[in-house]
């Protein structure tokens, strides 16, 4: 997304995360087995994981890019756990982040979704924000102007 103008700024930073519909998450756990993943995304449709600790604390993220190499080797998938894929770098955006925040973080990470938290509970996940929709929302918010 290109911000031209100081005007598309100050709009980015009048929209808030919590005005951005939140896709659900899926939780995992660190050692869990990577067949785990492969079964949850053929269920669900979901390709990008939140892992959280045994109280459901995050500690990071597996997103699909990240599994597209194991893919092409299946021989592996039985050798591996969540852990060994799971990003700790990805940390939460919070409800009341704006977007400017939010496009830097998607910069940073080069992901398609980003988990999402409250400001009193970072540790706690409450769902996960998508680029698509964060860019939806921005456009829908220059309609406005």
């Amino acid at each position: 997304v290109r911000v031209g103008s100081a005007g598309d700024f100050v709009l980015l930073r009048r929209i808030m995360v919590e005005q951005i519909p939140l896709d659900p998450i899926s939780i995992v756990h660190g050692s869990d087995p990577l067949q785990r993943l492969l079964d949850l995304s053929a269920l669900t449709s979901t390709y990008d994981f939140v892992v959280c600790d045994s109280q459901g604390n995050y500690e990071g993220m597996v997103i699909a890019a990240d599994m597209n190499p194991v893919l092409m080797d299946r021989a592996a998938v039985p050798l591996l756990v969540v852990g060994d894929l799971m990003r700790r770098d990805i940390a939460p955006v919070q409800t009341t982040d704006d977007l400017a925040a939010v496009f830097d973080a998607f910069s940073l990470h080069d992901v398609n979704h980003l988990p999402v938290c409250i400001e009193t509970a970072c540790e706690k996940i409450i769902g996960l924000v998508s680029r698509s929709a964060v860019i939806r929302k921005y456009q829908e918010a220059l309609k406005e102007v």
